[in-house]
């Protein structure tokens, strides 16, 4: 885990929004535009893509600790992937606009002023 994951995982606990998802239901779909991203705090989360000719295929697990959907809001484009919890999960959620001011330090000052 570098550093800058770390400081994604400080600013999520202490300025994320908890949530809880039940099992089937949709973090986010491929092919949107990012507004955020989720710290799975408890459970798991399947990530899949679905091709042009409209195939399914599991890509990847998300669980504890790691994040779903923070690599596409950093690169900038749309979500690669639809992230569907798998088993009920308690997430935190930070918008794109927390993620874009923790990579410049302003999430302190920013939540200070609400």
């Amino acid at each position: 885990m570098n550093a800058r994951s770390v400081e994604f995982i400080k600013t999520a606990k202490k300025n994320g929004v908890p949530l809880t998802f039940e099992k089937g239901q949709v973090l986010y779909y491929q092919d949107h535009q990012p507004f955020g991203a989720f710290l799975i705090e408890e459970g798991r989360v399947e990530l899949t893509v679905v091709s042009s000719g409209g195939r399914k295929e599991v890509i990847g697990l998300v669980s504890t600790g790691e994040f779903a959907g923070l690599d596409d809001l950093l690169s900038k484009k749309e979500y690669t992937a639809s992230a569907t919890c798998i088993a009920k999960c308690r997430v935190l959620f930070l918008s794109k606009i927390q993620i874009q001011d923790t990579g410049r330090g302003e999430v302190a000052k920013k939540s200070a002023s609400l």
